[in-house]
């Protein structure tokens, strides 16, 4: 087979590179998370400088307000600007101040330094005098102090700071770099060595020593071992996987079906020997072939183009196959789609059903002359059935007439006893063929209700069947009960076939019942049904043979065909004219205690 399976021998590659970039990495990584958490730190210590610089400088400006505050409100009160010039002369020329400025309104009145812009901290502070008691805003003082003096000791804080942390990292990160490189990387690279020389279906060498002399061995001196595991553990399942392989192998090649492995096109893929024998066609010459080189598809079910030929091979047909030299056969086609990491298509079970075919088209042949044979029987029955009606409608006449001495006295008592045998047995006879006739049109499918389903009140059907019967059932002395609880008694049938139903089940009850015995008819309703029961207190039937009862000249016994009569079609004709109104027929008896039939009608709409 053209499928790639792995070799014995096949060396399982190694993820670990021999380039040292994972030292270089975890280097890289130690500097930028220490030179983050150094720039953080020393961040948050700038800014601490910073506002200490600035607190400093507030204290000194407040300090010069307090000192000059009052006697600069003097100054200005008396008006004496020369006084006023030498305090802010002297006040200019304190560290970190820039510019002094008494402003009278909005007018400069006096001023000491420069003024600036950027990167200066100003205070202004009302000169007041209380005057009679009543205070009088003078002018404003405004001290401006520059913040250079701050910014410069803070970029020599960052400088010392920086460097010094710079420093510190670098030295850690090439110590780790060459703790890394002997401690882990080194070992890692041996482990690499040691895994890329391991090889499928051959045993693990000598795990090279990680640990040395070393008292304290670490995770690493165990990684070797589990190496190892997993190399016992992939042969043994590479020997399972092996051992699967060649027994589905072996199965594919003993079944009788063939087998393909096609792609999403058609493609033959894959095959067993039995696809190549059943095509007629050598193994090599299966592989590439598309499968509609092989099968015609069916153009009237949409089966053309690339989405045909998916439609194709996705469930069961049959179709007709090319062997190799032109010959055509039948066979039977099951597809599936497979699905599996790499592969995308569907997998097909192929059949040569010619001999199948064959046993099926003589299977027909033999259903159609049976159908054929039972056709020519119903159609005897009917025609004997005809041609003995009309004699035995003649006898029935004639015999009843000679019975009833219509045309004057026959002269001995026998004559009338011998023509009322010669009555019933027409009678009884007429009935066989009725039923005959019945059981014929029941199997030829041709029994067929009234044209007009009607209403029908089943107590009234009972009681004209139990009228029809009263001459036997007085003759045996037998005592009749109908039992009625509903006062809507009707269902929607064929009053006439509903009739002939509870002839059949009264006669049935009547001929197996003992002189003397009890029939009892009980109707009830149940579930949307009419339940109408017939119970006897006969001769019962044995468990094995309730279900005979219900074919076709079936009794309980041989013996009691002879000894009751009757040709044993009553409750087969009855059980199918009760499923033609969708209902149900049900036995129940007990051997020498009586049986009881029911059966349930759907209620009238």
């Amino acid at each position: 087979m053209p499928l790639d399976k792995a070799s014995s021998g096949d060396t399982l590659e190694s993820p670990v590179s021999a380039n040292p970039g994972l030292a270089r990495r975890l280097v890289l990584y130690i500097v930028l998370a220490s030179s983050s958490i150094t720039l953080i730190i020393t961040s948050i210590q700038l800014y601490l400088e910073y506002r200490s610089g600035v607190s400093a400088l507030e204290s000194r400006l407040a300090l010069i307000k307090e000192i000059s505050h009052e006697s600069l409100e003097s100054a200005l009160w008396e008006t004496n600007q020369r006084l006023a010039q030498v305090q802010l002369d002297g006040i200019a020329k304190l560290p970190d101040i820039q510019y002094v400025v008494i402003r009278e309104a909005s007018d400069i009145w006096v001023e000491a330094g420069r003024d600036a812009e950027e990167r200066v901290l100003r205070t202004a502070h009302p000169l007041v005098i209380v005057n009679r008691g009543t205070e009088q805003l003078l002018g404003e003082f405004e001290v401006v102090a520059t913040l250079d003096g701050v910014y410069g000791h803070l970029i020599d804080q960052a400088v010392t700071i920086l460097l010094s942390n710079g420093v510190k990292t670098f030295l850690v990160a090439g110590f780790m770099l060459l703790l890394f490189q002997r401690l882990v990387v080194r070992h890692i690279v041996g482990l690499r060595d040691f895994a890329g020389s391991l090889k499928l279906g051959e045993e693990a060498g000598t795990v090279p020593s990680l640990s040395g002399h070393r008292p304290f061995p670490n995770e690493l001196d165990d990684l070797g071992g589990t190496l190892v595991s997993m190399h016992r553990d992939l042969n043994a399942s590479y020997r399972h996987s092996e051992f699967g392989r060649r027994r589905l192998e072996l199965i594919l090649e003993a079944i009788d079906e063939g087998v393909m492995l096609t792609d999403r096109k058609g493609v033959i893929q894959d095959f067993n020997a039995n696809a190549g024998r059943i095509f007629g066609r050598a193994p090599d010459a299966l592989s590439g072939t598309t499968l509609t080189d092989l099968i015609d598809l069916d153009p009237e079910q949409g089966h053309t183009g690339e989405e045909g030929v998916a439609a194709f091979l996705n469930g069961s047909r049959r179709g007709t196959g090319h062997r190799a030299g032109g010959t055509d056969f039948p066979l039977s086609i099951s597809c599936a789609p497979l699905s599996a990491p790499g592969f995308e298509g569907y997998v097909a079970t192929l059949s040569d059903i010619t001999e199948a075919e064959a046993r099926e088209q003589a299977l027909t042949d033999a259903i159609r002359k049976l159908e054929e044979a039972n056709h020519a029987k119903s159609h005897f029955l009917a025609t004997m059935s005809h041609e003995l009606r009309t004699p035995l409608n003649a006898i029935i006449g004639f015999s009843e007439l000679l019975k009833h001495e219509s045309f004057g006295p026959l002269g001995s008592d026998r004559y009338i006893e011998y023509s009322g045998d010669i009555h019933e047995a027409g009678h009884h006879l007429l009935g066989i063929i009725n039923d005959v006739l019945d059981l014929s049109s029941i199997e030829a499918g041709t029994l067929s209700l009234s044209l007009s389903m009607q209403r029908t009140d089943i107590a009234e059907v009972v009681e004209k069947a139990a009228r029809y019967l009263k001459p036997q059932i007085d003759a045996q002395e037998i005592d009749l009960v109908i039992e009625n609880t509903e006062r809507d008694c009707c269902v929607t049938g064929d009053p006439l076939r509903l009739r002939q139903v509870l002839i059949n089940l009264l006669s049935n009850a009547v001929k197996f019942n003992h002189e003397g015995g009890r029939i009892t008819v009980h109707i009830s309703t149940s579930d949307g049904y009419r339940i109408l029961s017939v119970s006897d207190t006969g001769i019962g039937i044995p468990p094995d043979r309730l279900i005979d009862v219900t074919l076709p000249f079936q009794q309980v016994a041989a013996t009691l065909t002879r000894e009751y009569g009757g040709a044993g079609l009553g409750l087969p004709i009855a059980k199918h004219i009760v499923e033609m109104h969708n209902g149900q027929l049900e036995i129940e008896s007990q051997l020498g205690k009586g049986t009881t039939v029911s059966i349930a009608l759907p209620v009238a709409a």
